[in-house]
């Protein structure tokens, strides 16, 4: 064994002699960020500035890393930096501004100042963008970087002046009723002359429709109005006394008409508003008029009834009766009347009146304001409970127009 161990050792120790060393090989260095700077104007409240993103590397380059490096700022109450390196002023006060580029940061301290004092002024004239002509008495508005609006009415020779403006971004505005509000946008640096030309809106309009029906009893309507243009002004006219417009007489752009339509006691008639320059056809059935012939007899039914409490807190009995042949009635009987007496404070009292008696002619309650012949289905009298009701009652309807007047049966009061 130990002969054996001999001979290995030689044979290792040969195998180095007579071969030269190699030496070990190594990468070429490579270049690493080492600082970054920024810099930029420092813009005024209300403004933006661009900054830059410059990068220097161990081996002494640089390089403008401004789209590669990320932005951020530490208030942005004060100011806001986007991807691009560029820096808008929110408010004064004072920020660092950070890029940071291969984990590298670097920052510029900003401080930002209230834009300079309100010692700029605007003049120019308005004109028409048709004709050409000035254009007196329109509102000219604008608005600085401060958020400061100001405004100024059109001289008749059709010039304006704004003063008192803060340098920076300055939106002005222009707007007349039948011309397109106009918006010019710009960037104040001292006095500025700005001539704004208005176009003519051509206006057009829809209505929700040109036709409308009514029964005899006349009633309420409604038509709406859509604008395709803005500051477009239009009116509604009725042609017609028996149409009256309730709101919408006049006015701007989308809007809605109201209106009256006043019972018929004649022919069937037809008439018309005008809205928006459309006429809108309205048509209504003939009224019953005629004072021929005899009312029908009312036919009374007494259907029961109950307790109930009145507005001054007392309790009272009421007892409840029903014409039994109310349809037989025209309706045209219960036709509002407003050019009869009035009832009471009540100036559209109905045509036709009910009035409930007892057998003995004490009048004990009536209807001066029923819309209907149905409506004599749920006609009542009252007394104060645990007083002894009448024996019997009965009714009668008084024609006011006609002067003519019918009583019903009597019933019994259970």
């Amino acid at each position: 064994m130990r002969s054996i161990v001999v001979t290995i050792a030689m044979a290792v120790a040969m195998s180095g002699c007579g071969h030269e060393s190699i030496p070990p090989t190594t990468s070429p260095s490579v270049a690493t960020v080492v600082s970054v700077s920024v810099t930029g104007s420092v813009p005024v409240v209300g403004a933006t500035a661009p900054f830059t993103a410059i990068a220097t590397f161990s081996d002494g380059a640089t390089q403008n890393v401004t789209s590669q490096a990320a932005w951020t700022s530490s208030n942005a109450s004060v100011a806001t930096v986007n991807s691009a390196g560029v820096v808008t002023a929110v408010g004064a006060g004072e920020a660092d501004i950070t890029a940071t580029y291969q984990t590298v940061a670097g920052r510029s301290h900003v401080a930002i100042a209230r834009p300079a004092l309100l010692n700029y002024a605007i003049t120019g004239t308005v004109t028409d963008g048709t004709s050409g002509g000035i254009l007196p008495n329109i509102t000219v508005q604008a608005t600085d970087s401060a958020g400061n609006v100001k405004s100024a009415v059109t001289l008749s020779t059709g010039a304006y002046s704004i003063v008192g403006l803060v340098a920076g971004p300055l939106t002005i505005t222009a707007s007349a009723i039948s011309y397109q509000t106009t918006r010019l946008a710009i960037t104040l640096t001292g006095d500025a002359r700005v001539d704004i030309v208005l176009p003519r809106v051509v206006c057009t309009f829809t209505l929700s429709t040109n036709s409308y029906g009514f029964p005899q009893q006349g009633g309420l309507g409604s038509v709406s109005v859509t604008s395709h243009a803005t500051v477009c002004a239009w009116i509604a006219q009725s042609s017609d006394p028996f149409i009256t417009v309730t709101s919408g007489t006049g006015e701007n752009d989308t809007g809605e008409v109201r209106f009256s339509v006043a019972p018929n006691l004649g022919e069937a008639r037809t008439g018309r508003l005008v809205i928006a320059g459309q006429a809108v056809t309205v048509t209504q059935q003939a009224g019953t008029s005629s004072c021929d012939g005899n009312l029908p007899v009312p036919v009374l039914g007494y259907t029961g009834k109950d307790d109930g409490t009145g507005s001054t807190g007392e309790v009272f009995t009421y007892y409840h009766l029903d014409v039994l042949n109310k349809s037989v009635f025209p309706g045209s009987l219960f036709f509002t009347a407003p050019d009869l007496p009035p009832c009471g404070l009540n100036p559209n009292a109905s045509r036709t009146w009910l009035e409930i008696f007892a057998n003995s002619g004490r009048r004990l309650y009536g209807f001066c304001g029923l819309q209907s012949a149905l409506q004599m289905g749920t006609i009542w009298f009252a007394l104060p409970k645990g007083q002894q009701p009448p024996d019997g009652v009965y009714i009668t309807l008084t024609d006011r127009r006609c002067g003519r007047a019918v009583a019903s049966n009597s019933v019994t009061i259970r």
